[in-house]
């Protein structure tokens, strides 16, 4: 059915394998015999199958069992009504959930998504209409058919509660909160897709949404929905609706797991106060997806939060925010920042993915605490507006890294190439990874620009803004251990096709130690500090290998481009994931191929 197998090199990426079924192959159902669940992280997560080799530390919620198809012998392989898959899916998927099944059907339909390629119709939620505005502000009685007689009625229900709208009236409809909202204890999905007049989110780059119901807490509520951190069997989904006004957050997360916030619109809220923070998972909580990743319907605007946008201190960490619209207003240009767009604080294990962050007073991402490690941050937005066109600049840096926190991903992985960042425009460094920041902070194959005034860094500054020198001895005591940056000696473009750059570095770092040597090109070298370069455009890496006084010299030809000399610079990272500064800013010259007549001899004639 399925085999995976690892080679010879460790990966830090996470492979998932999550609510499939593998049934009625030759046996076994999966085969990972030969994988090294050392060498890759694999996540085996309520899949259905009949027998699995070598499952390895990361298998939960999968079951034995026949998953009851309507009539496999015939193709048929919609599930039947008794199906143990039928929802029992996990909630929380590394990279999201789909949207739609094999068929192009809606997914999710009921409590949870359907195991396998096809989403039955089953819907097992209780379901509460709310077909009004009202809230008199009492949780012991609330006013019939209100928000808050919905939430009471999902808290007393003893399984997975759907809540609807069906209110009269044209858009938008504003639910004014008298009081603060009772928590949230059980399995509920409040759904604002349901009110007339909805329609989704259609764009990557703006929020076009027509969300019909606001929430609006006035500055008396201090937020919408709460999840309190008792609450251990608590999931609450949130979809399209609009947050405004909320003193705390306006959704606060602090106990259950599996939670899902997508297509919302937190702030910029016409007529209506800021909320202090649009989303905060924060306690006990478990993981969460904020926004998606397959259906531009999932995309959440979060906009003029007092505080942060997001704010994850959740000690389990673990959640995602994909493809999110953080700091600009819906039109996808004008200021909508946040006074910082997210912060993870003592979070680990968190992954921003293809989110657009700008505009912030502050810092695009910051990272702090020594208990947030292992955060990835990939393919994201940081400092710019849509196409490229727009300049969203975060008044501090694009990503800081600040007390302690340690072995992060801020691009590609210890041993890859993908992954890569775009962070443009930005008052501040780039990365900075600052005075009191941990050690192990992979920067890697990201493409940088127009960061930092002034004495405010350079694209990937380590310790104090802007330049740091290199140190006598290394491993220096530091921000990622002050690794030295490279020294580029020569580089020489080739008109071979296609084109290349042969490149020397040197480097003076720990001895008899192997490093990733990242390679850069820009038009100019960096405006505030001469010597060093902007990380424009992402070349390639290269390995360097320093001998037993700590000295190395690596020579090395790199995919280039035709009829563009520019700028070199490059960063050097360990293998403990330290990358340095961006280092020593050259130029590219053009060099002569060998003449081949020469090579090959005149022919006699």
């Amino acid at each position: 059915g399925l085999a995976l197998s690892s080679g010879l090199d460790a990966s830090d990426r996470i492979t998932e394998i999550a609510n499939n079924i593998i049934w009625g192959n030759g046996a076994p159902d999966i085969d990972l015999s030969t994988l090294d669940h050392a060498k890759v992280a694999l996540i085996l997560s309520a899949n259905v199958y009949g027998s699995v080799s070598n499952p390895g530390p990361l298998a939960t919620l999968n079951l034995i069992t026949n998953p009851l198809f309507v009539n496999a012998g015939a193709g048929n392989y919609a599930l039947s009504a008794v199906s143990p898959a039928v929802n029992s899916g996990a909630s929380f998927q590394l990279y999201g959930l789909p949207s739609s099944d094999l068929l192009g059907h809606i997914r999710i339909i009921g409590s949870g998504i359907d195991r396998g390629a096809l989403e039955s119709t089953i819907d097992d939620t209780t379901q509460f209409v709310v077909t009004n505005t009202a809230d008199n502000g009492s949780n012991a009685n609330p006013s019939p058919g209100s928000l808050r007689a919905a939430i009471k009625a999902a808290n007393a229900a003893s399984g997975p509660y759907l809540i609807r709208f069906d209110i009269s009236g044209g858009c938008p409809r504003v639910l004014n909160m008298a009081s603060p909202m009772l928590d949230v204890v059980g399995n509920v999905t409040i759904d604002g897709r349901t009110q007339t007049g909805w329609t989704p989110n259609t764009s990557e780059y703006t929020f076009n949404a027509n969300l019909c119901l606001v929430l609006n807490g006035s500055g008396i509520a201090p937020y919408a929905f709460h999840v309190p951190a008792g609450a251990s069997n608590a999931r609450l989904t949130v979809l399209g609706m609009q947050f405004a006004g909320f003193g705390d957050a306006a959704i606060k997360i602090e106990g259950g797991s599996g939670h899902r916030i997508a297509g919302n619109q937190f702030g910029a809220v016409l007529l209506a106060a800021a909320n202090q923070q649009g989303i905060h998972i924060s306690g006990s909580a478990g993981s969460s997806l904020i926004g998606g990743f397959d259906d531009f319907g999932n995309v959440n605007l979060i906009a003029k939060s007092l505080g942060a946008g997001i704010q994850l201190d959740n000690a389990a960490g673990g959640s995602t925010i994909a493809n999110n619209l953080i700091g600009f207003q819906p039109d996808g240009t004008g200021d909508g920042g946040n006074t910082t767009g997210v912060f993870i604080f003592n979070s680990p294990n968190n992954l921003l993915q293809y989110n657009r962050i700008g505009n912030s007073a502050s810092n695009g991402v910051a990272i702090s605490g020594s208990a947030s490690s292992g955060n990835i941050l990939q393919y994201n937005f940081i400092g710019q507006g849509q196409l490229g066109s727009v300049s969203a600049p975060n008044q501090g840096a694009g990503v800081n890294v600040l007390f302690s926190a340690h072995d992060n991903t801020i691009g590609a992985t210890q041993t890859g190439t993908a992954g890569g960042n775009t962070i443009n425009n930005n008052v501040g460094p780039g990365v900075w990874v600052s005075t009191s920041g941990g050690n192990g902070n992979r920067v890697l194959a990201n493409t940088m620009r127009a960061n930092g005034t002034g004495s405010a860094g350079v694209d990937v500054d380590l310790a104090a803004p802007g330049p740091s020198g290199n140190q006598v001895t290394s491993p220096g005591n530091g921000p990622n251990r002050l690794q030295n940056y490279p020294n580029l000696t020569s580089a020489v473009r080739l008109a071979t096709n296609p084109p290349t750059a042969d490149i020397t570095a040197t480097l003076s770092s720990t001895p008899n130690r192997s490093y990733r040597i990242d390679v850069y090109r820009n038009d100019t070298c960096d405006p505030q500090f001469p010597a060093r370069g902007e990380a424009s455009i992402y070349l390639g890496q290269a390995v360097l290998q320093t001998d037993a006084n700590g000295l190395g010299v690596a020579q090395f030809s790199l995919p280039y481009l035709a009829n563009l000399p520019g700028k070199v610079s490059a960063t050097a990272t360990s293998s403990l994931g330290d990358t340095s500064e961006i280092g020593t800013c050259i130029d590219v010259v053009d060099g002569m191929l060998p003449d081949i007549l020469l090579i090959n001899g005149f022919e006699d004639h």
